[in-house]
């Protein structure tokens, strides 16, 4: 063999092996990065009359690529900026700017504590901020966003709180401004979305919307708090639907303060007002205006609290309703130049209260959730039977407070069958209204 083709065979044998090298190569896996986010509304008005003291605020949450929550990653930011004005400030000539408006940031955290600056962020800005800035990383500006995965797993710090006011006064009562949230994320590419924002001086300006809502009965004498089977409230949005806020600084103030204050009363038919109400309140308190979670998540208990302060849903409550009992009157709730009227039935006194009644069922092939005692439940209650079911029996326990039974007082029960049977082979039909004392138990069967 000569030297010549002895180095042929040499090369083929080194090209052969550098191509197989190439075809096994694997590609480096991609960064992890933010896909998508989030704007808490996409409106909010603002009452109040001042500058720095006067700020109303939205939230941002960041999501990765799967659509998991999660915070900005390294070379992401966030920005707020000023895109749309109106024509003029409130004098009606002097020309508006982006700079009329001035944007912040906050980070909140536990329920009745004061919003807080981050350590290290820049000052407020005109017209436009954004996050991280100064010498505060990304991690400096995100709060919980309130919501845990398991009981292992607490909530995601992923979302991030910027606040907005007018730089000079006479940006109040000139109209609606439009905000531009820019996500950049660590491919840099880019996400938009607008919300509106306006300043008005006083709350008839604010175009508030009010939706009153109610379940259970009210009573005369009647202590009300906020049960699932028994409530009063009223959500406030703006004219577009959004968030109405009253002015507040940006610091060193509660969360909930942001909540404007509503007043409530009943009217009857002949126009007679009865305030017996307290203050409605958007608190994220149990039995004020929501009902505590029961969650075994980790800190699924304390977040759902955190969620429902001031988040524009009021509950309405009394030590003791004072209002006559009717069945014409009304709920009458106002804010500003808004006032809703819900009709309600106000019931004579008495020593039981429908929204505190518990229900246990028992019947053979009965679905296990349907098995276990509901705890004050509304007024009407439904419940499936199997065909294979021959017999059901429903313990009715009767309350005055939710853990108060009361003995000898007379119930009235109408069974309503629905869905495949036969008429004559239900006992009792669906005709059949029976009223039976209580036990000494306060129970009935």
């Amino acid at each position: 063999m000569s030297t010549k083709t002895t180095f042929k065979r040499i090369a083929l044998v080194t090209v052969a092996a550098l191509g197989f090298g190439v075809l096994t190569s694997v590609a480096p896996a991609s960064a992890a990065y933010t896909g998508s986010m989030s704007v808490s509304t996409t409106s909010v008005t603002v009452v109040g009359t001042g500058t720095t003291t006067n700020a109303g605020y939205f939230y941002v949450d960041t999501f990765d690529e799967a659509g998991l929550a999660s915070p900005l990653t390294t070379a992401e930011s966030i920005s707020v900026t000023v895109v749309a004005r109106p024509q003029y400030r409130a004098d009606g000539t002097t020309a508006s700017t982006a700079a009329d408006l001035t944007i912040g940031t906050f980070t909140r955290s536990t329920i009745g504590a004061n919003i807080a600056a981050v350590t290290g962020a820049q000052a407020a800005q005109t017209a436009s901020n954004q996050i991280p800035n100064g010498t505060a990383l990304a991690t400096a500006f995100a709060s919980s966003n309130l919501t845990a995965t398991s009981a292992t797993a607490g909530a995601a710090s992923n979302r991030y709180y910027f606040g907005v006011y007018p730089t000079a006064t006479t940006a109040i009562d000139s109209g609606e401004f439009t905000l531009r949230v820019r996500l950049l994320d660590a491919n840099t590419f880019t996400t938009d979305v607008t919300l509106k924002v306006k300043f008005v001086s006083s709350a008839a300006d604010s175009g508030a919307k009010i939706a009153v809502a109610s379940a259970g009965g009210l009573y005369y004498g009647q202590a009300l708090t906020y049960t699932t089977g028994n409530y009063v409230k009223a959500t406030l949005t703006d004219a577009n639907g959004g968030r109405v806020v009253l002015g507040r600084s940006l610091t060193g103030v509660t969360y909930a303060s942001f909540a404007p204050v509503l007043s409530a009363t009943t009217v009857d038919a002949d126009g007679v007002v009865t305030s017996p109400f307290s203050t409605p309140a958007d608190t994220g308190v149990a039995a004020t205006d929501m009902v505590a979670s029961t969650s075994t998540y980790s800190g699924g208990i304390t977040n759902y609290a955190l969620s429902q302060e001031g988040n524009g849903v009021y509950g309405i409550n009394s030590t003791s309703i004072t209002s006559a009992a009717a069945t014409t009157s009304v709920i009458r709730v106002r804010y500003g130049a808004t006032s809703t009227d819900a009709a309600i039935i106000i019931y004579g006194a008495t020593s039981i209260i429908d929204g505190y009644t518990d229900l246990t069922l028992t019947a053979a092939g009965v679905l296990a959730s349907d098995q276990a005692i509901k705890s004050d439940v509304a007024t009407t209650t439904a419940y499936t039977l199997p065909t294979s079911a021959k017999s059901a029996k429903l313990r009715i326990n009767v309350d005055s407070v939710a853990t108060a039974n009361v003995a000898d007082v007379p119930v009235t029960v109408k069974t309503v069958w629905s869905g495949n049977y036969a008429t004559a082979n239900v006992l009792p039909a669906t005709t059949t209204i029976t009223t039976t004392n209580s036990d000494a138990s306060g129970m009935l069967i």
